[in-house]
C-alpha cells in the first residue's frame, strides 16, 4: 500500500510525501509510529495551547498490487 502524508501549519503545507508505509513516514518525520497510525485512523481535532500546532493528515492512496510504480 501507499500512504500520502501532509503536515499543515496555518494553511501552509510543510510536508507532502507519498511513501510505502506509515512506518517510513514516521521515520521520515522523526515522530513515533503511533502518532502516524492515530492520524490514519481518525483525524485529530483538538484545541492546542500552542499557537502553531501542525495538522498531520495520512491517507491510504493505492495498493502496490494495482500496478503502482515503486516509490
Amino acid at each position: 500500500m501507499l500512504y500520502n502524508c501532509k503536515v499543515i501549519v496555518d494553511d501552509t503545507i510543510m510536508y507532502d510525501k507519498t511513501l510505502k508505509s506509515m512506518k517510513l513516514i514516521a521515520e521520515d518525520l522523526g515522530v513515533p509510529y503511533s502518532r502516524i497510525a492515530d492520524c490514519n485512523t481518525r483525524p485529530i481535532i483538538k484545541k492546542s495551547k500552542f499557537k502553531y500546532e501542525p495538522r498531520i493528515i495520512v491517507k491510504r492512496v493505492k495498493t502496490i498490487e494495482d500496478g503502482d510504480e515503486e516509490i
